[in-house]
């Protein structure tokens, strides 16, 4: 039996793990948020100049990511003239604060060339993890 000395284990020993670990069980959930995005950019986005900002969502019941809702936010861009803002946003477990980022800006289109490459779920997952971090 190996015996650990519990006031030397520190918090970030215990919550280090494998890099494909700690997104194993949003990941479903992140795929449906993206496609719905997707959607909506094709039928509400492209070619069109005016559109209200919208959200899609999912709460996380992964107990590794301190995060009680993830979000990938659509909005109008209030500076540039037809430049489209797509955001990932976390809410706080305790409801008081959120953290957000920028994932891409630009047209309708070049929002759908983006998140059609294979690198697109990865980019948001680390994006994630940062956010996440950020509330520790």
């Amino acid at each position: 039996m190996i015996k650990f000395d519990i006031v030397k284990i520190d918090k970030k020993t215990v919550s280090m793990l494998p890099e494909g670990v700690k997104m194993q069980n949003m990941s479903k959930e992140l795929d449906d948020v993206i496609k719905n995005v997707s959607d909506d950019i094709k039928n509400y986005v492209c070619g069109q100049e005016f559109f209200r900002n919208f959200a899609h969502n999912f709460e996380n019941k992964d107990k590794r990511i301190n995060a009680r809702s993830v979000a990938i936010c659509v909005e109008r861009d209030e500076t540039v003239k037809g430049n489209v803002l797509m955001l990932v946003s976390l809410l706080h477990p305790q409801l008081d604060v959120d953290a957000s980022a920028m994932i891409a800006s630009g047209s309708g289109e070049q929002l759908l060339e983006i998140m059609n490459k294979p690198n697109f779920k990865e980019n948001v997952q680390e994006l994630i993890k940062k956010l996440s971090n950020s509330f520790q």
